[in-house]
């Protein structure tokens, strides 16, 4: 049956004795093991034989059975290599089956945005003709209460189709999921996965689901944002090319009070000249500084320039 056959193994003594058949010293004796095997691989010992064996005549004569310890006992453990294998590798597919059933319990326990539910959709539905389809289900939303999540357009037949659909990555395609919203009671998720009505929950990791992608990822902040520039300062440039000098000084104190550099920048030269109103130096050495502080390289000039003139500089 398939690759299974019983093999022997024998374990002949080096001692010749006298052949019954031929009367000649040439019989060797010893221990035949039979074992299962799968192909190359031994599987379990069976059962020992006394052998005897003549290299004349060639007399062969299987004797009465043996204790298995009549081996050595090292031919009897490797014997038992394909058992062993079969017991770990089975134990370790059951112990990954209990480890991802416990994981997708706590998925459900502890619900979060982005993670997947594949739904039976007719027992969802709770239909009175049960048709076969499954859907994927997308968390969008969890408060201390409920769960909402929106289905997918686009149902399968089979299990193993929509574990094709993550695999290829076809979840973060615009379109796959619906914008209708489904609010479940968070209490009520188990019930669901009991009733089969969630028959597989999924918390993807690096956004990967079956090795397909699930989710996008975010995009990093831009590293320049862009200018952008003061209105009231905006204006007050305005005002002071069109010579309207007291609009471009209000504009200013505007820009300035709103900690706009620019503003402070173009205030404190309005200062400084007396445009539209005194001559303030002083004012207008603070408001270099407060632009200075801002990183503004022009201000940083005018207040070296202004702090000299006023020997105000250490």
């Amino acid at each position: 049956m398939f690759f299974f056959e019983v093999k022997n193994q024998a374990f002949i003594s080096k001692e010749q004795l006298t052949c019954p058949r031929c009367n000649k010293p040439h019989l060797k004796s010893g221990n035949g093991l039979h074992y299962l095997s799968f192909g190359i691989l031994p599987l379990l010992p069976l059962s020992v034989k006394r052998l005897q064996t003549c290299s004349s005549c060639r007399f062969h004569h299987d004797g009465e059975r043996m204790a298995l310890t009549s081996v050595p006992l090292h031919q009897l453990l490797i014997k038992l290599i394909g058992i062993v294998l079969f017991v770990s590798v089975m134990l370790y597919v059951y112990t990954s089956w209990q480890a991802k059933q416990e994981w997708e319990l706590e998925v459900l326990r502890t619900p979060q945005i982005d993670d997947f539910y594949f739904i039976d959709y007719s027992k969802f539905k709770e239909e009175d003709y049960y048709q076969k389809r499954v859907v994927a289900a997308k968390v969008i939303a969890v408060d201390d209460e409920k769960v909402w999540f929106t289905l997918a357009n686009y149902m399968y037949s089979l299990n193993k189709d929509l574990v094709t659909a993550a695999r290829l990555s076809n979840f973060i395609h615009q379109g796959y999921f619906t914008n209708q919203l489904y609010s479940v009671p968070k209490s009520q998720l188990m019930d669901y996965f009991e009733s089969g009505k969630i028959y597989r929950a999924h918390r993807p990791r690096y956004l990967k689901l079956y090795g397909g992608f699930v989710l996008k990822p975010k995009q990093p902040a831009p590293l320049y944002k862009g200018f952008n520039p003061n209105q009231a300062n905006e204006e007050g440039i305005q005002y002071y090319q069109d010579g309207q000098f007291d609009l471009a000084r209000e504009q200013f104190e505007i820009a300035a009070a709103q900690g706009d550099q620019w503003g402070q920048m173009n205030l404190a030269d309005m200062y400084r000249d007396g445009t539209a109103g005194q001559v303030d130096l002083e004012r207008s050495l603070a408001l270099y500084q407060q632009a200075k502080l801002q990183g503004n390289n022009k201000a940083k000039v005018a207040y070296q320039e202004l702090c000299n003139l006023l020997k105000k500089c250490q």
